[in-house]
């Protein structure tokens, strides 16, 4: 084995197509979350918004039965 083995252009090229999709996706990403102006969404699930409620079912202690409760 003499040298090493060459890496071909095409090679190269589709490293740097990758490479740059992905930093311009990044961009994207970045300059899309600054315009709107939202926060980051957390991940934890320990306490919803109201907006991630939904209609659950509960019981009712005055009644003692099953009650929809809204939100």
């Amino acid at each position: 084995m003499k040298g090493r083995k060459r890496i071909k252009r095409t090679t190269l090229l589709m490293i740097g197509v990758v490479l740059l999709w992905g930093s311009v996706a990044i961009w994207n990403e970045i300059n899309k979350n600054r315009s709107t102006g939202v926060p980051p969404r957390s991940t934890s699930a320990a306490h919803p918004s109201p907006a991630q409620k939904s209609n659950q079912t509960s019981i009712n202690s005055i009644t003692n039965g099953y009650k929809m409760s809204s939100p």
